[in-house]
């Protein structure tokens, strides 16, 4: 299957390449992408000498891609090769440089592979490993858990982390709420929990290690450990950051004396100082449950409303786009399923547009998209896209019959 025509550009177009497979349900796409996906992670960990339990991919392959203005081949033989007495097969992997043949140490992938879906019955592997990221809604130590929880948690988790560490996320996130046509403004929030028992004023980290040790004291009732122990144990190794979320609890409990529920909000696009001055406070109150799953609210005109007060659509585009954005370098991969999940038309005819303004920065990338929507076709440009069209021939073997 061919996924670019353009094998022989010599320098990045100025608009992102996107290559769509289209296909009935059942045809293959997802796990299409999942093999690829298992493929650059295989040859990731081969680069890397990574010794695998199992390895990512057990058939045979053969890819050709570029980078910059090489092209690369990675396959896989499966020879048969006499050990004693008996015969046993294995998997004998060949990798190329402009046609010549070079070990696998000269070959060159790309800088990031981002599996992208708001699925909750995708076929991406849910683990990230080297340059593999996974971005989708199941949770990653609990694949078979998904829910709007944990694809906000990630979805913050990313955000804290860009802001952080990429110069331009700011400019880059408020573009893409201006796309969606909401105001340049996205805020978090966490919640305190146990109130009455952490946030107080005279409040030391002998204390605080005392309610953890003996939880029974504070929390007669409950029949089981806080869900935080075993994460407290190792912030409490690292003394000097425990003094500083204790300090944080005591100011907090300083300014709320009389505040049965005590929010913490942040604006990201705003106030960037305090959130970068809180952030691993607020990541170790997190880990050890003291603060409540965080919740993410946008603007539209004078209106806001929280990820989960919003429609499905949105919601899901809003988290996927932010994914993709936290995790995006120059040369990435972006293999997205089935985006029209939960879109109205009209979005979905959008889609491709929108993925090539906001990511216009990005044009060395190239983003495929498995879909069934044709909605989705209706916004390509020649220039800058394919088409995959699968379907199943009367001999079972699914081909591009575009």
């Amino acid at each position: 299957m061919t996924f670019s025509q353009d094998e022989n550009q010599e320098h990045y177009p100025e608009d992102i390449y996107t290559s769509v497979v289209i296909g009935a349900n059942g045809i293959g796409k997802s796990f299409l992408l999942r093999a690829i996906a298992d493929i650059f992670s295989f040859l990731d960990g081969q680069m890397e000498e990574r010794v695998y339990k199992k390895s990512p991919v057990d058939y045979q392959f053969s890819i050709k891609y570029m980078v910059g203005i090489s092209t690369y081949e990675f396959t896989n033989i499966d020879r048969i090769e006499p050990a004693g007495r008996a015969r046993r097969n294995y998997m004998h992997t060949i990798c190329k440089r402009d046609g010549e043949e070079v070990r696998t140490g000269q070959m060159v992938a790309p800088a990031r592979v981002i599996a992208s879906t708001m699925t909750v019955t995708d076929k991406f592997t849910t683990v990230n490993s080297g340059h593999y990221i996974y971005k989708g809604i199941r949770n990653e130590n609990s694949p078979g858990t998904t829910g709007t929880r944990t694809m906000i948690r990630k979805t913050v988790s990313g955000l804290l982390h860009s802001l952080d560490v990429k110069e331009g996320f700011r400019e880059e996130l408020a573009d893409l709420l201006e796309h969606m046509g909401l105001r340049p403004r996205l805020e978090v929030s966490y919640t305190v929990r146990y109130r009455n028992t952490f946030l107080k004023p005279d409040m030391t980290a002998e204390q605080m290690c005392d309610i953890f040790e003996h939880q029974d004291k504070s929390f007669e009732n409950r029949k089981t450990q806080l869900w935080g122990t075993k994460n407290f144990q190792k912030l409490r190794a690292d003394r000097e950051k425990l003094e500083r979320v204790v300090s944080f609890m005591r100011n907090l409990a300083e300014r709320n004396v009389n505040v049965k529920k005590v929010v913490l909000t942040y604006s990201l696009l705003e106030d960037p100082q305090r959130i970068n001055a809180e952030r691993d406070v607020i990541e170790a109150l997190s880990a050890i449950d003291l603060l409540t799953f965080p919740s993410l609210k946008v603007y539209k005109g004078d209106t806001n409303f929280g990820f989960d007060e919003s429609s499905s659509g949105e919601t899901h585009l809003l988290c996927q786009l932010i994914g993709i954005m936290s995790d995006i370098e120059h040369g990435s991969l972006i293999l997205i399923d089935e985006p029209e999940n939960s879109s109205h038309p009209n979005w979905q005819i959008n889609y491709i547009e929108w993925l090539k303004n906001i990511f216009n920065h990005y044009c060395d990338s190239h983003f495929v998209i498995a879909t069934h929507s044709h909605f989705i076709l209706s916004d390509l440009k020649p220039e800058s896209s394919d088409i995959i069209a699968l379907d199943r021939g009367e001999d079972g073997i699914v081909r591009d019959v575009a």
